[in-house]
Order: C-alpha cells, then structure tokens, then sequence
C-alpha cells in the first residue's frame, strides 16, 4: 500500500490473498498506522468480494475500484510494486535474508526526499492537512448508475453477457454486477447501454431487486457524506452537491436552463510545445449572452498542466469580472474542479499550498452566482466549446496568435464556429507546417 499523498510506503507479507488473511492485514496496518479514508483497489476477486466489503465499511473506509495495470488509475502503485521487486531482489543478491531486504526497503523509501525537501516519512506524519488535498488529486468521482446493460469482459469477445451496471468510476470505467452476483470492473468500450425493452426487464428483474444489501450499504456510504467530518479524518469535507454530474455533449441540450438562464465560459491549458520542446498556453471560448469570443495567451515559461489549467481559469475570471448575469463555467481538469465544488479551495490559498497565490486570486474573483461543471476530457461526447478551448489553448501554448482575443459569428452554432476559428488559424499553422491538433 502506498500513501498517495507522501508516498509512504506499507508492507506487509501475506500467505495468501484470502479474505480472513487480508482483514488481518489491514487490521495491523491500521493499528500502526491509522485508518484511510479511501482506499483504491484494482479488481482483484479478494478484492471485490462482498465480504470484504463490509469490512471495509465497518472501519469507515470507502473502497473504489480501478483496472488494473492502468497508469490513469493505479499508476503510484505500480510504480512502487516495480521499486519493490527490484529493491528486494537486489538486497536479496547481496545475501540478505528476505526480511531485512523488506525492512532495508521500506527504509528507502521512507528516508527518500519526495518534494519540498522532505521526507515521504517527514510528509506522512506531520502534515495534518494532507487528506482534503490528496482527496482532490487522487480519487476517482463516484456517479451512480444503476442500469441494465450488456458487457463482455475482453473486445475480441462475439457475444454479450447481460448485466447491471451500478456505478461509473471516474470517467471511463464501470462496476458491474452479472446474474450470478460476481462484480466486474469494465472499461467504457466493453459495455452498452443501448438494448432492448425485452431485456431490460429480464435484467432488472433477475439482478435489480435481487442485489444483497451490501451494495446499498457501500452506496449509502458514499452518498450520505453531507458536509461530514468523522473522527478518524477530521480534515476532510465532501460536499454533496448537484455539481458532480459530468457535462457531456448533449447536456447542454438536456439542461437548457444552461442556455436560457446562464452565460457559458470554457477554458483550457495546454503543454504541448513547438516540435515538443516544452511550452505552455491557456485558451478560452465564451458564449455570453448575444456575443461569442475565445482567445489566450502564452505563458513565458513552461508550467505543468494543474498549473496551467489554474491559469487559465483565473484568466477566464479576470475577463468576465464585469459581467454582472450568472456564470457557467465547463472544466475537464479533475483538480480544478473538485477543489471548486468540494469547497477545498480554503485549503489550497494556504502559503505552503502548490499555486496558492492563484487558488487565493480565484477565492476573490469566484461569486456564489457561479457555476463549474466537468466536462468530458478529449473525448468525442465533449461539448463543441470545450474542444474549442482545447483547440485554443494548443494553438497558444505553440504561440502562434499574435492577439489575445478574436471576436467570433454569433449567428453561427458552435460547430461553424469551431470551423471559423480553425479558418482563422490557418495562416499560422500554414507558417509554421504545422497543425494545431
């Protein structure tokens, strides 16, 4: 196990992956160490299994789900499992015994100076407001589903197993549920929502109303996190608010309050450099009331890409601080938008906090008449103006525009609009021979 935050790093040696072996593990991990608020696994069956579940929630702790050998989702694991191996068959070489090659390990690790010139020991333990940030950078967004679907477990698979997805965890993977009770982790390409009448009812019918009570629990746990504080994490407060729900393109359809009642603002950073030298560039596309614009700048020195999605928010801030009518603002930057919508932003406007002088400008421009929603990330369901932005952004970070602000055709949707701002770059892409993306 590995603390996503400090990265300490917890061994423990097991006999085997049983259920009784695991508990115990877990036990005498958090005896030493305390308990976690979450815990991420891949989709072992030990794992997944019901029983070990509940245990899990007996000790308030929330347990989600990834695919495994996936860097989006358990990269810092596998990162450590790799380290491990090779520590320990390399102690093991030089005649260690297997347990001080544990031991000598773990004293690497721990020892080791991880950022700001300290130690993942120094971090683990004396930094008491670790959990509201590591809850904002490292946990996936749980969203509720509860739908019949049909999946398969690999692509080259011809048929269709029926089943209940329950939820989906973050942006492309899902929990489901098969008629035998067994759960299955599963990437977004190997499900579908779109079937039949006929077998919606067979599925609901045999796994809806059947499902053992422990997946209401674990569901109950996660949703009923109203503004709670518990004993054991007293720094970390979840909001539940209606914000979570991701923007996909056809919600603005959907919600068309959004259109009517709300002027919309998107924004985005961008790393990606000239012939991949490093760069960086913010971009926006406003649709507000009867006007459309986008426009950017770039950045003089390169920044990462939670700095430079930061950037651009206060950029896109500052242009609308005039603007007295509500605000909706559509983000895929997972880091700005929990710390928005999970009320973490006190937090992150601390001295010792990363980009705490830009978090401190967003708290003063930010009104209570605003809004931020996630919006799907370089995905083909992502609304028109966010791959706008995008599209922007990129062309800002190669700093090709040679203005900060282009004036678009309110009269055109915003697929013709995305075509009159690729025409507009043109010029600079036909310069250089190259394209912007």
């Amino acid at each position: 196990m590995v603390d996503s935050y400090s990265n300490f790093l917890i061994l423990y040696h097991l006999s085997s992956y049983s259920i009784p072996k695991l508990q115990e593990a877990l036990i005498n991990i958090f005896a030493l160490y305390g308990t976690p608020s979450i815990i991420v696994f891949d989709n072992f069956p030990s794992f997944v299994s019901p029983l070990f579940k509940q245990f899990l929630i007996e000790h308030n702790v929330v347990p989600m789900y990834c695919i495994k050998y996936d860097h989006r989702s358990n990269g810092h694991i596998e990162t450590l499992n790799s380290f491990v191996r090779n520590s320990i068959s390399k102690f093991m070489a030089e005649k260690e015994s297997f347990s001080n090659a544990v031991s000598r390990t773990l004293l690497k690790n721990h020892t080791s100076v991880y950022r700001d010139n300290l130690t993942s020991q120094q971090i683990f333990f004396n930094d008491p407001d670790f959990h509201a940030e590591a809850v904002i950078r490292y946990t996936p967004q749980l969203h509720i589903i509860d739908k019949p679907v049909l999946f398969k477990m690999k692509a080259d698979q011809s048929t269709w197993t029926e089943g209940f997805a329950t939820y989906r965890i973050g942006k492309n993977t899902y929990q489901v549920i098969d008629k035998e009770k067994s759960i299955h982790i599963i990437k977004d390409n190997l499900i579908n929502f779109d079937i039949g009448k006929d077998i919606i009812k067979e599925v609901v019918d045999v796994i809806s109303i059947s499902k053992p009570s422990e997946y209401r629990n674990v569901k109950t746990s996660v949703d009923s996190i109203d503004s709670v504080c518990t004993e054991s994490t007293p720094n970390i407060i979840v909001s539940n608010n209606e914000e979570r729900e991701e923007l996909t393109s056809d919600m603005l359809t959907k919600y068309k309050a959004f259109r009517h009642h709300y002027s919309i603002l998107q924004y985005h950073g961008s790393t990606k450099g000239l012939k991949d030298e490093p760069s960086s560039g913010i971009g926006y596309f406003a649709h507000i009331q009867s006007e459309m614009a986008c426009g950017g700048l770039h950045l003089f020195n390169p920044v990462s890409s939670d700095l430079a999605e930061v950037c651009a928010f206060v950029m896109a801030l500052e242009n609308v601080k005039d603007i007295e009518s509500p605000i909706l603002f559509l983000t895929d930057s997972s880091y700005v938008y929990k710390t928005i919508a999970n009320g973490y932003i006190n937090r992150l406007t601390s001295l010792d906090r990363p980009h705490h002088e830009m978090w401190s400008r967003i708290k003063l421009l930010y009104r209570p008449s605003y809004r931020i929603i996630q919006t799907a990330s370089h995905s083909r369901h992502s609304p028109v103006g966010n791959k706008i932005a995008d599209y922007v952004a990129r062309a800002y970070s190669l700093n090709f525009p040679n203005q900060p602000h282009f004036s678009l055709n309110y009269d055109l949707d915003h697929k013709n609009v995305f075509k009159e701002i690729k025409s507009k770059f043109l010029t600079f892409e036909m310069k250089h021979n190259i394209k912007i993306g």
